[in-house]
């Protein structure tokens, strides 16, 4: 064993000076059995569960200089028999340097009808032959089929069907394959020419070999998904990670969040795909000095390519990520003129993770995980370390029933800030049930009502608040969402009033122009307006406008802002939207022009206005009724002391609920949806002002004749 994979495998064992007590069973939140069935060294590989509620150490990746991300372990991991006494383990990791590279000298293979190939000799026995890498001259994509040997008589299948291709125009590449560690000295490929033409033997192989202790395939986990509303042109999904409820609001931890997952793999429909794809998850950021909020961020990119040749696939559908921080992540696939991509699958890929080492005799063990406080353990087991790489272990195994919560001490510190400030809920204009559920985590969504309503200034919501029925508010966070709020607006036909300017005229009412309004609700800052039609060939020009109407000192105009180019030229395709952007929100008509040129004119399907889209995240205690109240100019930003817990609220998952209709602070539904109704109609106002002018001529009228 190397220096480094020596020091590495300390730090995954917590080495440390002083040797750890004994932990009493009690004090942890989870309990697992462990299975074993023969005795002696026993191997017991981590999963998602033990992963997801334990405490780990480090959450940051680190990488080798072959290019593989290891994975730090949890900490307050422990064994015990049914008796209640500790069993001592050992992780067994790898090193940095955990493969050697070796050249092999390349053998010819007979050939057939409809195969070829070649052979490898090593020279020698390689004790953990893991990979090979086979170079070829370029462009090549060929299905294959990979056989071991120790003495070229008897072969074992590694991989009995795979594809390997290099592919540069496609920027695709699959030419180092890896299977299970074996003791090999020869490798034979066989190629499947049934489809596609033969090629030459590789100009070099290279073999990899494992230097420390097998740690197995990385663990892979389908995760489940659901597709989430989106904008034209874009398709977007939320995955959810293994978490194991929400005991980490008790603990302190994050349950769920800071699992070592490197990579996503996707499963999509189709033959061709060529697709970017983003991920993101939300993360806490801060709004303004004391407004902590979550906020979108990207932790990972890729152009997602899979093509069809001479009866095989090359295809390269993952993308690398870097250690998710939260429970939750977005996937957003840019669609181009393609329909919404067909996801089927989503699988996480975690980075390399030790085993657990240890001894026991036949029978069932518990294993305890989720403490708040115990530090990684230190045993005399360690002493034995250097022998490990020489035994094959019996594989111990989880058993088969889920994790079972156990009765966990209480955490230090105070409880957490639940309710805050007394405040009238008849003081706003508008209050909106939420309905009731369990206690737990909540969000609720702002809907383009309550954007419309409120108070904001820039990315702050100054005047929302969250009652219960005694009028204390209740403290919540801000979420930022990188999936925009859609709302589909009318698109009405119009016709401009004539015009004096004969100029303006002949440009308005042009009957080769179709001219349209919408109006853009006070919603806060809109993003983009979108337009869809059905049609497939085209090409219009689009003029977006500011109707003003006519004032008695000038005529009814359209004031032009920005104008834009809306194509098509592919009649098998549907058209990509029409993206006009929005650089503030108005409560004017805008003004849609088409040039029509001398075609039909355009069938225009929807308009569709993207918001900026928040929510508030706050902890339900109890089923009392709870209400989302907002219109008050009067109120800045609230600061609650739940603030200070911002990192650990926002990485948990949370259940989303919706406000009721909105209604007036006495319960009845509010029909004007506009600012407040002033004090004095415009009628009454002139008509008093009209009086007061009247007494005021006549007043000025006597004094006058009074000084004549």
């Amino acid at each position: 064993m190397t220096k480094a994979g020596t020091a590495l495998l300390a730090v995954l064992a917590g080495v440390s000076t002083a040797v750890a007590q004994p932990v009493p069973p009690g004090g942890f939140r989870y309990e697992r059995d462990v299975v074993v069935t023969a005795p002696g060294p026993q191997r017991l590989d981590l999963d998602a569960i033990l992963i997801a509620g334990a405490r780990t150490v480090i959450t940051e990746p680190v990488t080798t200089t072959d290019g593989r991300v290891l994975a730090y372990p949890p900490q307050d991991f422990r064994l015990y028999t049914a008796a209640g006494v500790e069993v001592p383990y050992l992780l067994v990791g790898s090193s940095r340097e955990t493969h050697t590279m070796l050249n092999g000298q390349v053998l010819p293979l007979a050939t057939t009808e409809k195969t070829s190939g070649f052979e490898v000799d090593f020279r020698a026995i390689v004790p953990a032959l893991d990979a090979v890498a086979v170079r070829l001259p370029p462009p090549f994509l060929k299905r294959f089929r990979l056989e071991g040997s120790g003495d070229r008589e008897r072969w074992t299948v590694l991989v009995a069907e795979g594809t390997m291709f290099d592919l540069p125009d496609e920027q695709l590449q699959h030419i180092k394959v890896e299977f299970e560690p074996g003791a090999y000295r020869y490798v034979r490929v066989t190629w499947d020419d049934t489809n596609s033409a033969r090629i030459r033997p590789p100009s070099s192989i290279t073999g990899f070999n494992r230097s420390e202790p097998s740690i197995g395939s990385p663990l892979r986990l389908p995760l489940p998904f659901e597709r989430r509303p989106s904008e034209p042109g874009r398709s977007r999904f939320r995955v959810t990670l293994p978490h194991l409820g929400h005991a980490a609001l008790a603990l302190g931890t994050t349950l769920g969040a800071h699992l070592p997952i490197r990579a996503l793999e996707f499963t999509i429909g189709g033959s061709r795909v060529r697709r970017d794809v983003r991920v993101l998850e939300n993360i806490f950021v801060r709004a303004g000095a004391d407004e902590p909020s979550m906020g979108p961020l990207k932790t990972g990119e890729a152009r997602l390519s899979r093509i069809q040749r001479d009866g095989a696939t090359a295809e390269a559908l993952r993308v690398e990520i870097r250690f998710p921080r939260q429970p939750e992540l977005d996937l957003v696939f840019d669609d181009g003129d393609n329909p919404p991509v067909d996801l089927q699958g989503v699988t996480a890929v975690f980075a390399e993770l030790p085993w657990i080492y240890f001894e026991s005799q036949p029978g069932t063990l518990v294993a305890r995980f989720g403490h708040p406080t115990v530090e990684m353990p230190h045993y005399d087991l360690e002493a034995a370390r250097g022998t490990i790489a020489a035994i094959t272990p019996n594989r111990a195994a989880w058993g088969p029933e889920p994790p079972r919560t156990a009765a966990a001490a209480a955490a230090p510190g105070l409880p957490m800030p639940t309710r805050g400030a007394p405040l009238k809920a008849d003081t706003f204009r508008y209050v909106r049930a939420i309905p009731t559920g369990p206690p737990g985590l909540v969000t609720v969504p702002l809907d383009a009502a309550a954007l419309a309503h409120s108070a904001r200034h820039g990315r702050s919501i100054r005047d929302v608040r969250v009652l219960d029925g005694n009028d204390l508010q209740v403290p919540y966070l801000i979420e930022e969402h990188d999936e925009p709020l859609t709302v589909d607006v009318p698109l009405e036909r119009m016709t401009l009033p004539p015009s004096r300017n004969r100029d303006r005229a002949s440009v308005s009412n042009d009957t080769r122009i179709s001219t349209y309004s919408l109006t853009i609700p006070d919603a806060g800052p809109a993003l983009e307006v979108l337009l869809t039609t059905r049609a497939r060939v085209f090409r219009r020009g689009v003029r977006v406008g500011v109707f003003h109407p006519a004032d008695g000192r000038r005529d009814a105009d359209v004031e032009i802002v920005s104008t834009h180019l809306w194509t098509q030229a592919d009649d098998a395709t549907a058209a990509p939207p029409l993206r006009l952007p929005v650089r503030k929100s108005i409560d004017r008509k805008i003004v849609l022009q088409i040039e029509e040129g001398d075609n039909q004119p355009l069938p225009i399907e929807r308009a569709t206005l993207l918001l900026p889209n928040y929510a508030v995240r706050f902890l339900r205690t109890d089923s009392g009724p709870l209400r989302l109240a907002y219109g008050r100019s009067d109120l800045s930003a609230p600061q609650y002391d739940l603030q200070l817990l911002a990192p650990q609220l926002l990485g948990q998952p949370a259940t989303e609920v919706r406000a009721d209709s909105e209604r007036g602070p006495d319960g009845k539904p509010v029909a004007d949806a506009g600012p407040p109704r002033p004090l004095v109609s415009p009628a009454v106002f002139w008509a008093v002002l009209g009086v007061a002018v009247v007494v005021l001529l006549g007043v000025v009228a006597r004094l006058v004749r009074r000084e004549t």
